[in-house]
């Protein structure tokens, strides 16, 4: 897997996919169908597939990479919201941004209900469905979710990545500057 992470780097995606196929062929035969190694090829394979703009492979991909987790840890683990957020990513790549609204709305409520297992990742998951609804037009949605993600950090540090919070807070200014609240409150700075 190493080496076709590698090769996806390089931006050799036929030999990284000969490489995925060859291995999940292995994976199947020592593991059996439902196996976490199978899980990261398909990982592999649907960024590779998403690197290309193939979003219906990519799609496939996480799905199937889904589907694995959930077969292992149960459908609201938080290995599988991971993947569902793979899903929700491409389909906002994609596009359609509906799909992807709903499909980070249920990872995020998996984290949720996970409690401190789901924590560190929620602050990724608030910021991208965040920016979701801001790329839909819906910056009043997208306000209560970039505030949580940035109080999130802000509240456990040692669980936050810098990133993540420069990334929640920068989202949270758009969010604001999109509003009618965020407008009048830079007016009155002035």
């Amino acid at each position: 897997l190493n080496l076709a992470s590698s090769l996806i780097d390089a931006r050799q995606y036929g030999e990284a996919r000969a490489l995925l196929q060859r291995a999940d062929a292995v994976f199947v035969r020592v593991f059996g169908e439902n196996h976490p190694a199978r899980a990261a090829v398909y990982g592999n394979l649907g960024e590779l597939e998403q690197l290309q703009q193939h979003w219906d492979a990519a799609l496939a991909a996480y799905r199937t990479a889904e589907h694995i987790l959930e077969q292992l840890a149960g459908p609201t683990s938080v290995d599988a919201s991971g993947a569902r957020r793979d899903v929700a990513r491409t389909l906002a790549m994609a596009g359609r941004l509906d799909e992807a609204i709903a499909e980070e709305t249920r990872a995020i409520a998996i984290l949720d209900q996970d409690g401190a297992d789901g924590a560190p990742q929620l602050v990724g998951a608030l910021t991208e469905l965040a920016q979701m609804l801001l790329g839909a037009g819906a910056a009043g949605a997208a306000l209560p979710a970039a505030a949580r993600a940035v109080l999130l950090a802000e509240a456990r540090p040692a669980d936050a990545n810098p990133n993540e919070l420069a990334d929640a807070r920068f989202v949270l200014a758009r969010a604001l500057g999109r509003t009618a609240r965020g407008r009048a409150l830079a007016t009155a700075a002035r």
